[in-house]
């Protein structure tokens, strides 16, 4: 479950240190969050996204903004910690039905009110970067996407909103599910039950915390760096 899958995909960690002794902000973009970084603290930017798309950095006297590539995600880790702003279910489902609502066509089945409480709360009782879980997390979004996808009519658009639906929410656990062959998504979430659904979430997920974050970093998983010196400029 933990591999990537053979999707190209690619995942890079860059490593922000402020050895300063000012504040520096690191900005993450296109998302619009930022992170203060006292003198001498450090966080790990984690993008997972298609193999040919790389992050760009922007350094300024007293900040540095990541800039993420298309399709990827980010989360940033502090100490083993996930630093990631992570909205509530409730607001996922809304803001995406929002994004696609031009798009997809409703059916007659309401939306599943007490899932989403039932699911955010077990979400909730889960650790962050928790493998022990994982497998738990994937089994309970998938129900939760599969009721979900009743609410539509079973087209592409729909099959994309309801996949990235799940991707935000296994997302909030510190993990990043894979986007498989759209064909293979529709006759997950359409299909009698949500075994299929549950073996393309397993099969997708991958985990983004490197194992140094928690032990001794091996050799060959030294991670990009970024340390920036106070600079000034005159007018």
């Amino acid at each position: 479950m933990l591999n990537l899958p053979k999707n190209r995909l690619g995942q890079t960690r860059i490593r922000i240190r402020n050895p300063t002794a000012s504040q520096l902000t690191v900005w993450l973009e296109p998302w619009a969050e930022n992170f203060e970084l006292a003198p001498s603290e450090s966080i790990d930017v984690i993008l997972v996204g298609p193999k040919d798309g790389q992050p760009e950095l922007l350094p300024k006297a007293d900040s540095v903004s990541i800039y993420g590539w298309e399709g990827a995600d980010a989360v940033v880790v502090k100490n083993g910690q996930l630093l990631t702003p992570q909205p509530s279910v409730d607001a996922i489902v809304r803001q995406e039905f929002e994004i696609a609502k031009e798009q997809v066509a409703r059916t007659d089945t309401p939306v599943p009110g007490e899932e989403v409480v039932f699911v955010q709360n077990s979400l909730d009782s889960i650790l962050p970067f928790n493998t022990d879980s994982i497998s738990d997390v994937s089994k309970m979004i998938s129900y939760f996407i599969c009721e979900l996808a009743a609410l539509f009519q079973p087209t592409d658009a729909a099959g994309k909103m309801t996949w990235r639906i799940a991707q935000r929410m296994i997302g909030t656990k510190g993990f990043f599910l894979a986007a498989p062959n759209l064909k293979k998504i529709k006759l997950a979430l359409w299909s009698e039950t949500p075994t299929l659904a549950m073996e393309l979430i397993d099969k997708n997920v991958i985990s983004i915390l490197v194992e140094g974050f928690k032990k001794k970093r091996p050799r060959n998983s030294t991670p990009q760096s970024a340390e920036f010196e106070s600079r000034s400029s005159s007018s």
